[in-house]
């Protein structure tokens, strides 16, 4: 009766797993028109990182016998695991500052004629 998943556990870090896949494959197709190596993959953390916080979810509503707010365990989950790939793999700043926009002087030039 306590073992209940509202559709927010599953959609709200379900967005966040599917942006991290999309950032991975941005970043190596940027990459590979570059000639430059693979970078690192953030996907298959996050999704570790999801399911990690979805069974310690599972594991504390049985414990305390009650229910409990997955976010508040799937959320560090997802976000520790991102952070934590990004430290192995050097590239904290690089993927804080990811973006698929181009870049902002061309909308400048477009806003000034």
């Amino acid at each position: 009766p306590f073992s209940m998943l509202g559709l927010g556990d599953i959609v709200i870090p379900g967005i966040y797993v599917a942006l991290s896949l999309r950032m991975d494959r941005n970043r190596a197709a940027t990459a590979k028109m570059a000639g430059q190596p693979e970078p690192a993959k953030y996907f298959p953390a996050v999704v570790f990182g999801y399911f990690a916080g979805l069974a310690t979810t599972i594991v504390v509503m049985n414990y305390f016998q009650a229910a409990q707010p997955a976010l508040l365990y799937i959320v560090p989950g997802i976000l520790g695991a991102t952070f934590l790939r990004a430290l192995v793999a050097g590239e904290i700043k690089a993927v804080w500052a990811y973006s698929e926009e181009k870049s902002s002087s061309g909308e400048e030039e477009e806003e000034e004629e």
